[in-house]
């Protein structure tokens, strides 16, 4: 703690233009994303991952998968660091929408990790992932530096609220930590 001084004998002052207190750094928000397949929209954006909105609102329901959307199969959003981090938790929020809670949260999800964005080593996966109204899903792993971070829906579910019931992956925000 330093010494707060006044300048020829007035008064003591301490001013902020602003104050900002982070617990920890979510490293997503200034990496490079990729997806294997992405619906391409002004609402359904990779920025909107990083939009520090937890929940899918009319102009910001976050990121959805697009690709064979008629089977099971799976999909991936990677996170380009940009450096190597210490990385060893993965929140990840799920998209929620009227009667729409967890049918595109993916049942299996695996993260891994990369130094080079190429050959990647899985460091945790999650099988038959449930989610309620705002409950994001954390995944832990013993922490790891890397400079890539690999999210994949391993196994879909079909969603059920379209006719056609396709399957997607949609997440309303991710965070890396």
């Amino acid at each position: 703690m330093s010494r707060i001084g006044s300048e020829s004998g007035g008064p003591f002052r301490m001013q902020f233009a602003e104050v900002e207190i982070h617990a920890r750094p979510n490293f997503a928000r200034c990496a490079h994303i990729t997806a294997s397949s992405r619906v391409a929209l002004p609402e359904w954006s990779m920025d909107k991952l990083l939009d520090r909105i937890h929940e899918s609102e009319s102009t910001s329901f976050g990121s959805s998968s697009i690709g064979d959307t008629g089977k099971n199969h799976s999909e991936f959003l990677s996170f380009d660091l940009g450096v190597f981090r210490p990385v060893r938790e993965i929140v990840l929020f799920p998209r929620h929408a009227p009667g729409v809670v967890s049918e595109v949260l993916p049942l299996d999800v695996v993260v891994s990790l990369s130094d080079d964005h190429s050959a990647w080593r899985t460091v945790t996966l999650a099988r038959s992932l449930y989610a309620q109204r705002g409950d994001p899903k954390v995944l832990s792993f013993p922490g790891e530096t890397a400079r890539s971070v690999k999210v994949e829906g391993a196994r879909l579910r079909p969603f059920e609220a379209e006719t056609a019931r396709p399957y997607r992956m949609q997440f309303a925000e991710i965070e890396i930590h």
